[in-house]
């Protein structure tokens, strides 16, 4: 399987994790750098990107479990500003809306979305540029001036500003940090000790580098919480991460997978897990994160005992393709035999 990802020739590297039936396995390929024999290993670091909404997530459903948040309250029940305009014909934002990407808040930076519409390969720095220069000020500002197009809770659309939102509510009703609520009901707990937002001198050595049409990317920024997509982390403690999210006795991993909400017959969403359906009538819950120069897929199958993990320091048009189909492969590879024919 990874000889085949390694066939397209913009990847040069591989890390695969799988936990079956909680047996971990963790095997690496390639060279983190074209031309260099340096593969990576358990201990490299990579940005999970996207992968992050899934532990705010279950931050949230931790929240909700210990009373702190209800998840059809509106929002501004846990914010100090007054934010007349988080509501649209008198429908109000609430947290399901923020978990699921129906709020219909701006879904991005302010610029973002202008940086994608110019051609050129300048895209990446003007992003990265954009993001360096976006502060929580102007996180605050750019909400306090957004203006709801139609119902909160009815139109899905992916959010990359909610997240973040979120964190600032998480912060607000425990009284701590977001980086302190991940260390304290995530990382510390499963001994995820390479995971997090901001790394040290020393971990930040063992950080991949990310590549894109073969070129060196920067790393994207940290404008605000990280809570969309800040978080790093190694094949290692994702497989531990995966443990937990396998953990059909955790009250926490229960709810955070709950049904919130459905976008069709094949996709809905728990908190910020997109929930897929297998061929066999059971489900999954998944999330593919992209950075600009890496990008991986995480995925969980419970009827199987089984979750996935591939990340590749890469990050083209295709590389989400590519992962969800090497995904799939893996999984029909490995699921029980009992499930294989159904």
């Amino acid at each position: 399987t990874a000889q085949s990802m390694l066939s397209d020739s913009t990847i040069t590297s591989v890390s695969i994790g799988i936990l079956k039936d909680g047996i971990a396995y963790t095997s690496h390929y390639g060279a983190l750098d074209a031309g260099k024999k340096n593969p990576p290993n358990d201990e490299t670091i990579y940005e999970i990107a996207s992968v992050t909404k899934t532990l705010t997530g279950t931050l949230v459903a931790q929240a909700v479990l210990d009373g702190k948040l209800n998840l059809d309250d509106d929002i501004r029940k846990y914010l100090k500003e007054d934010y007349p305009n988080f509501q649209y014909k008198n429908e109000v934002i609430t947290i399901r809306h923020l978990v699921t990407h129906t709020s219909r808040l701006p879904a991005n930076w302010t610029g973002f979305e202008d940086a994608f519409k110019k051609e050129g390969d300048s895209i990446i720095q003007k992003i990265v540029e954009i993001g360096k220069n976006y502060n929580e000020e102007k996180f605050f500002k750019q909400i306090e001036n957004a203006v709801l197009d139609t119902i909160p809770g009815v139109i899905y659309e992916y959010n990359n500003l909610a997240p973040n939102l979120m964190a600032h509510i998480l912060e607000n009703v425990y009284q701590k940090s977001f980086d302190e609520l991940l260390n304290d009901f995530i990382f510390k707990k499963n001994g995820m000790t390479s995971t997090k937002i901001r790394l040290s001198e020393g971990e930040q050595s063992r950080l991949a580098n990310g590549y894109s049409k073969g070129q060196l990317t920067p790393y994207f920024p940290i404008p605000t919480w990280g809570a969309a997509g800040g978080i790093k982390s190694t094949t290692s403690d994702l497989i531990k991460y995966m443990r937990l999210q396998l953990d059909t006795t955790n009250a926490t991993i229960v709810e955070s997978h709950r049904l919130n909400f459905t976008v069709s017959p094949t996709f809905s969403l728990a908190y910020y897990w997109n929930i897929g359906n297998n061929s066999d009538g059971t489900i999954h819950y998944s999330h593919h994160g992209g950075a600009v120069g890496m990008q991986n897929l995480f995925s969980v199958y419970p009827a199987y005992h089984m979750g996935v993990s591939i990340v590749t320091n890469s990050s083209e048009s295709h590389t989400g393709d590519l992962l969800h189909s090497t995904v799939r492969g893996l999984v029909n590879d490995l699921k029980p035999v009992s499930y294989k024919h159904q």
